[in-house]
């Protein structure tokens, strides 16, 4: 199960790289789409609500605007708590690393199979730790981060091939 459990998070994660990672046209990359990709915010556009509402008056276009702002602030209160539950993450992993360097000191390196899987088990706890500060760069701000998110992605499936060759000696 945990060879199966590796090679689905790889193929999902692979998949969220592909999106995150893609930074538009490399034929038409310019300082000003870079910084319009890394300025992106995280809210939804509602721009063109006010063309939808011409005609419906100044009641629905309060309500509307209203609308807006709650899903702002919904968006902002899941990223908050993303934010912490990334904290959490990265510092468990933390821990993990910590107990697993113990373990292979106290296991030595006498059997290879064993070595193996301690050195993998550890340089997955401390991807896994840097894709969990990366979603934390990006789940904490304000507005998007892009590769942040890309830095998460590529981190996790550092992480996630180095578990699944762990399990599969």
């Amino acid at each position: 199960t945990g060879i199966a459990a590796n090679l689905a998070e790889l193929a999902t994660v692979s998949t969220a790289a592909s999106d995150d990672c893609y930074f538009g046209d490399p034929s038409n990359v310019s300082a000003d789409s870079v910084l319009a990709v890394l300025n992106r915010t995280r809210h939804l556009d509602y721009s063109n609500l006010g063309r939808r509402l011409d005609g419906a008056g100044p009641l629905a276009r309060l309500v509307a605007n209203m609308k807006a702002k709650e899903q702002q602030q919904h968006e902002r209160d899941v990223d908050v708590a993303m934010c912490v539950f990334d904290a959490v993450q990265g510092a468990s992993y933390v821990v993990r690393a910590v107990k697993q360097v113990i373990g292979a000191i106290e296991d030595g390196c006498l059997d290879p199979k064993v070595c193996s899987v301690n050195v993998l088990n550890l340089v997955s706890s401390f991807a896994w730790t840097a894709q969990f500060i990366s979603l934390l760069v990006g789940d904490c701000s304000t507005q998007t981060h892009q590769p942040a998110y890309c830095a998460a992605d590529i981190s996790d499936i550092a992480a996630s091939t180095a578990s699944l060759v762990a399990t599969s000696i």
